[in-house]
């Protein structure tokens, strides 16, 4: 079983969680994801975000990913494994904000 970790909590509710979303999202950077799948995974969400104004599904990140011809394909199979391990139930969004916080300090 794979550990939580806050970075994936952070990535599932950026695409599920709006309030979530809105607030941190400002705050988020991409070089504060060290693993490279979750890097592009953020970059895939904030970009949409940015063009549409709204949360992309796992299936439109998929999507555009594979549309960025420079990935490598073992490293778009491992970045898709991650999507896939994405869990879009929402967390309280009060010690969301506050780890995201810490998250972004450190």
């Amino acid at each position: 079983m794979q550990t939580a970790r806050i970075e994936r909590t952070i990535l599932s509710n950026l695409m599920s969680n709006e309030p979530f979303m809105r607030k941190a999202l400002p705050f988020l950077q991409s070089k504060y994801f060290h693993d490279s799948s979750e890097k592009m995974i953020y970059e895939a969400i904030s970009d949409f975000i940015t063009r549409y104004n709204k949360m992309p599904s796992a299936e439109v990140l998929t999507i555009e990913l594979n549309e960025a011809h420079n990935i490598p394909e073992p490293e778009f199979k491992s970045t898709v494994e991650v999507i896939n391990t994405l869990n879009t139930e929402n967390a309280d969004l009060d010690w969301l904000i506050d780890v995201t916080e810490k998250f972004c300090k450190e």
